[in-house]
């Protein structure tokens, strides 16, 4: 399964995951070139797309020493696409507060996030599962990363009934 069958899939919780993907890099970009005209709004982007790298990328999670329980909560408590939607909604609100005050490249991150906040709100109307992305190995809400890594490493072993051979 590759990129384009992510496209393909109809899984509109894949679609808002690539959104978000796009998204974090165009706040950290737009964040640094607007950083000393407009520091507050840079400062949210920034901190916007850390706390969206922490929701979407679940190797960050499970390869940062400094994550904890209280990181972890705070994961499976957003991988509900709803609630995803709605976290994203109040940072682009945020966003969107930075072009009244003065009209920047920071709307093209407002857009962005605006655009998956609606990609997520579909997922949760259509009731779409949680599912990964193919490129990025991420499943767009639950979690396996340390899980699933520990119980590959544990070395439960199964015999197959049909074949009579060694599964992992």
């Amino acid at each position: 399964m590759g990129l384009g069958d992510d496209f393909r899939s109809g899984n509109f919780t894949i679609y808002g995951q690539w959104s978000a993907i796009i998204s974090i890099i165009l706040m950290i970009v737009i964040g640094i070139s607007v950083f000393l005209g407009m520091f507050p709004f840079a400062v949210l982007s920034f901190v916007f797309a850390f706390v969206m790298i922490l929701l979407e990328l679940p190797i960050i999670t499970s390869c940062c020493p400094c994550t904890g329980p209280r990181t972890e909560s705070f994961v499976k408590f957003f991988a509900n696409p709803i609630f995803k939607s709605l976290l994203y909604a109040s940072f682009a609100v945020l966003l969107w507060l930075s072009v009244l005050m003065s009209g920047s490249a920071v709307v093209i991150s407002a857009i962005a996030l605006s655009v998956t906040t609606v990609l997520y709100g579909i997922a949760s109307f259509r009731r779409d599962e949680a599912s990964g992305n193919s490129v990025l190995g991420a499943l767009g809400g639950s979690r396996g990363g340390r899980k699933g890594a520990a119980g590959a490493a544990s070395g439960v072993i199964k015999k197959s009934a049909s074949t009579g051979a060694s599964v992992v």
